[in-house]
């Protein structure tokens, strides 16, 4: 079953961050999940 995750975080403890993406990945392989985009500086096409 495919299924898309759309995620809109704010980080308020960059390092603690860094140490969750680091393992998270591994549990995303373990499933056969991959990322298909990420953007640290998005920007708004239209609404608020």
């Amino acid at each position: 079953m495919t299924v898309y995750v759309i995620a809109q975080l704010k980080m308020t403890d960059r390092a603690a961050y860094d140490r969750y993406q680091a393992r998270f990945f591994d549990v995303f392989r373990k499933f056969d999940g991959r990322l298909l985009s990420a953007d640290e500086s998005p920007e708004v096409m239209e609404g608020a």
